[in-house]
């Protein structure tokens, strides 16, 4: 699931992509035919699960990516036109539009059975192409993965099983820094932030605690347990990081085992959770995007019954 503007954009397992318009003018972006006031339209065609999708810009234009499990990558118009088309060798399992305009995917070839690293490998979409050198060292395979910016560039920010996260520039393909996250590391899920002004990246363990690291510097700069229960309430599905005006955010799908799944929202000054959205009829959130509708911020998530949810996070 992804955000750019007005327009929510989600991908399935059936490897269709869709789009929403928040504004509810019948209409995704530019020129795009909605189906009434609510504004979906499905601009994929279909084929293996998608596994990433991104909203953003090439030039003046809005287009959407997408990355699929049979190593496709795509890149398609808001109207449904597609503009590129290619494959990989590998299953793609993320990708993004540059605040630059670039498309770019990320591949990685790993088998659990017998590799101890994975070969990740980063793709120009719009042409096809490799960008930089095959990465092997990331241990065990990638353990949560974002993007972001930081010092005027583009970013991918990588965990591995040993808890060391790799800062990549884009589009080059090249590693910046590493860092460590400590012992118990135990990296489930990164997302990209900002906290007093500084690039963060936000992440959640298998210890049940949500973390904030420095992205330049790799220091922590807090850590909190998810709740008094924590270590035996482990478990996310997804986590997106954001602001709600001027307070730093990170909404969270927490996925305790025997428990009920929910969204909670965390205060990432001081750690306190702000809010709990609780499950709908249709299950707990399994993706989630920050999002703007019509000026009130919101989360948008998608639950397991392939419907989109919209939770208010305030007046506008």
């Amino acid at each position: 699931m992804s955000v750019s503007g007005t327009t929510v954009v989600c991908a399935t397992r059936k490897g269709a992509v869709l789009a929403w318009d928040t504004a509810g003018d019948g209409a995704a972006g530019d020129g795009a035919a909605g189906d009434g006031a609510r504004g979906v339209i499905r601009i994929g065609d279909g084929g293996a699960a998608a596994t990433s999708v991104a909203a953003g810009r090439v030039g003046d234009r809005p287009v959407v990516a997408s990355g699929h499990a049979d190593g496709r990558m795509r890149l398609w118009s808001l109207t449904g036109e597609s503009l590129a088309g290619h494959r990989a060798g590998d299953p793609i399992i993320a990708v993004t539009v540059t605040d630059e305009g670039t498309a770019i995917a990320v591949s990685q070839k790993y088998d659990i059975t017998r590799d101890l690293h994975s070969v990740v490998r980063l793709w120009d979409i719009g042409t096809g192409r490799q960008i930089g050198s095959a990465i092997d060292d990331h241990y065990q395979g990638v353990h949560g993965l974002a993007f972001g910016r930081l010092g005027g560039d583009d970013v991918l920010v990588t965990g591995d099983g040993r808890g060391r996260v790799r800062v990549w520039r884009l589009p080059v393909g090249k590693l910046r820094h590493s860092f460590g996250m400590g012992t118990y590391s135990g990296i489930e899920l990164l997302a990209g932030g900002e906290v007093a002004g500084r690039p963060v990246v936000v992440s959640t363990h298998q210890n049940a605690t949500l973390r904030v690291h420095d992205l330049a510097t790799g220091k922590r700069m807090k850590m909190w347990n998810f709740s008094g229960a924590s270590p035996d309430d482990r478990g996310t599905i997804a986590l997106v990081a954001g602001r709600l005006g001027e307070l730093p955010i990170a909404a969270v799908t927490h996925a305790p085992l025997g428990g009920d799944v929910f969204v909670r929202v965390w205060d990432l000054d001081d750690g306190e959770p702000i809010g709990t959205l609780g499950p709908a009829d249709g299950g707990a959130a399994q993706a989630l995007a920050l999002a703007d509708l019509g000026g009130r911020p919101v989360v948008a998530g998608v639950d397991a019954n392939r419907t989109v949810r919209i939770w208010s996070l305030g007046p506008p």
